[in-house]
């Protein structure tokens, strides 16, 4: 998978309608392994039937974020969440990821990463 962070942006929505701090269930992050911070941090937050992402990408020369929401039942909604708030960044991803699990999401981070120049990558998941 491969990102374009060409046209990343930071989005104009607001972020209390997407961070639900304690609704809080885990969080994909890029650590630049060189650098020993994290590049990238896409927290995710659930309600009953919804699943909120807020996506920050901070890099050398591109910074980003973007918030997305996936709700209803029967699909990966975590995946479909992280696809919303990249694409709210003005990221695009050569790959869909929406609905395609967490196998997805880590990818995804990868290839932003990638993208935004970290070349050594490790992409961490913490939960709540």
């Amino acid at each position: 998978m491969k990102a374009d962070v060409r046209n990343i942006r930071e989005t104009s929505k607001s972020i209390e309608r997407y961070r639900k701090d304690d609704k809080f269930v885990r969080e994909f992050a890029a650590i630049d392994l060189d650098a020993g911070n994290d590049r990238i941090s896409a927290r995710f937050y659930r309600t009953k039937s919804s699943s909120y992402c807020c996506l920050w990408v901070m890099g050398k020369d591109h910074y980003g974020r973007g918030y997305g929401l996936a709700d209803g039942h029967g699909y990966h909604k975590d995946s479909a969440a992280l696809g919303c708030a990249i694409r709210d960044a003005d990221i695009a991803l050569s790959d869909p990821i929406d609905g395609y699990g967490d196998g997805a999401i880590r990818e995804a981070i990868k290839a932003i990463a990638d993208a935004i120049g970290v070349e050594r990558c490790y992409v961490h998941e913490a939960h709540a």
